[in-house]
């Protein structure tokens, strides 16, 4: 939340606002609240604040702004510039002469950048959007042999809410009868995975959906899918079947960690708050 614009009495008498003897100016405590552009670099490339009331103060918070870091904000694995609002709290310290002397950084918080919201924009494009879930059905040639299964389905989902590509990528057939099959990996693919991808390539997830799972601008996922007759309870797995992962799937292999500094965000990568910062440093 952007907190509205305060200062101290203190800070309006260095500003030429109130009357004070010098004796009194101690220490302020003022909140700012501006924009901040950060290159796809993650520096600080413009910093500009919504009030101004003290030239030397204004210009001693920008030039410490600048000198702080941030990733790198992310788009479909594209670092971009990003603009976002902030605000914080500032502390500053002054002399006897009244000469400020440090001031501190409190209380930063950074807003959904341009990006973000652009993001968030685009899918109100899309307000007739309804979650779609066709339905997966049940293989012939399986409930004919006595089969189940349960699968585990790569899922890419566009900005749309849609699905881009789907597959297999774990499956499992199940039976009551432990019966051998040399042909189990082709069987479970063509029957089992057929109808499932079928279905789950025409699924579709609305904006509040992709918002919620913070995938406004397109994730991969995966979605498990069980195929089970009444006597379910009876069946246990006699083919498990390993498939190599799409490549376009690689970051559902718990194998592969992931940057989790890759971010749609502004995010800094060190708090500069409370660190007193010594006036001329």
């Amino acid at each position: 939340m952007i907190r509205k614009f305060i200062l101290t009495m203190a800070f309006l008498a260095i500003s030429g606002h109130v009357s004070a003897s010098a004796e009194d100016l101690k220490q302020f405590i003022g909140y700012y609240q501006g924009e901040i552009t950060v290159t796809a670099e993650g520096a600080v490339k413009q910093v500009t604040l919504n009030k101004k009331d003290s030239a030397n103060l204004d210009a001693l918070i920008i030039s410490q702004i600048k000198k702080w870091e941030f990733y790198p904000v992310m788009i479909n694995d594209r670092a971009v510039e990003a603009t976002s609002p902030f605000d914080l709290q500032v502390i500053a310290s002054f002399t006897a002469g009244n000469k400020m002397s440090h001031i501190t950084f409190r209380e930063v918080t950074i807003g959904k950048s341009d990006v973000e919201l652009a993001l968030i924009k685009a899918q109100s494009a899309y307000p007739e959007a309804k979650s779609k879930r066709a339905a997966i059905h049940y293989p012939v040639d399986g409930a004919r042999n006595g089969y189940g299964a349960e699968m585990l389905v790569a899922v890419e989902i566009d900005a749309s809410g849609s699905v881009k590509q789907a597959d297999v990528y774990n499956i499992a057939l199940t039976n009551s009868g432990h019966r051998t099959d040399k042909t189990a990996r082709y069987f479970a693919l063509n029957t089992f995975g057929r109808n499932a991808l079928a279905a789950i390539r025409k699924w579709r997830w609305t904006p509040e959906e992709m918002a919620e799972y913070e995938c406004i601008n397109g994730c991969i996922s995966k979605v498990s899918v069980q195929f089970t007759m009444d006597n379910r309870a009876n069946w246990s797995t006699y083919s498990d079947l390993k498939i190599e992962l799409p490549s376009w799937a690689l970051q559902l292999d718990p194998n592969v960690q992931l940057d989790e500094t890759k971010s749609r965000y502004v995010k800094l990568k060190t708090d500069p708050t409370n660190k007193d910062i010594a006036v001329g440093s």
